[in-house]
């Protein structure tokens, strides 16, 4: 049987692995932080162009989700085509 010796990886190779990793992560979280961000913001900001990056966040948004109850019309309903 002959040994098999694994080389320490150079402390260039382990930065870069470290760049990558960290690149990587932020254009992974970039987007969920984004829709994070949206959810607090009025509906005219969170379509407003050019997007507002700096806004007062409300929860306004939550509130009607939990308190209004809405309910499609029957005619909204019509319009859907068959179940296949």
């Amino acid at each position: 049987m002959s040994a098999y010796s694994v080389t320490e990886p150079s402390k260039v190779s382990k930065w870069a692995a470290g760049l990558l990793v960290t690149l990587y992560t932020i254009i992974t979280l970039l987007p969920l932080v984004w829709i994070i961000s949206t959810s607090f913001k009025t509906g005219p900001d969170s379509i407003s162009y050019p997007p507002k990056v700096f806004f007062d966040p409300t929860v306004e948004g939550y509130v009607n989700l939990f308190t209004t109850r809405t309910r499609p019309a029957v005619s909204e309903l019509e319009t859907l085509p068959p179940p296949v």
